[in-house]
């Protein structure tokens, strides 16, 4: 199948649930990751010694923000970097006659 070839569907409104079901997923996820974070923190904090909490609330930090970075990444960067090489590409190929 080619990509100028829609998809099939069986019904109507498949598309639609499919779209919705996995746009809904993502959100179940990304609001359920502070819940996570909280519970993770939790259950190493006592285990660690108190001068150690300094450099382990570092880590939690820095692997907060790398998620955020993936998460920018996917939701901006990437699209724009997609619709710019479809486009480069359409302009710079030709049609075979």
């Amino acid at each position: 199948m080619s990509i100028s070839q829609p998809a099939g569907v069986y019904g109507p409104t498949e598309a639609l649930f499919a779209s919705n079901q996995s746009f809904l997923s993502c959100w179940a996820i990304l609001a359920s990751l502070p819940v996570i974070f909280y519970q993770c923190w939790k259950f190493i904090e006592p285990a660690l010694l108190p001068r150690s909490n300094a450099g382990a609330s570092a880590v939690c930090a820095a692997g907060t923000l790398f998620a955020f970075g993936l998460i920018f990444c996917n939701l901006v960067i990437l699209p724009l970097v997609i619709h710019f090489s479809s486009v480069l590409a359409w302009i710079t190929t030709s049609p075979l006659n």
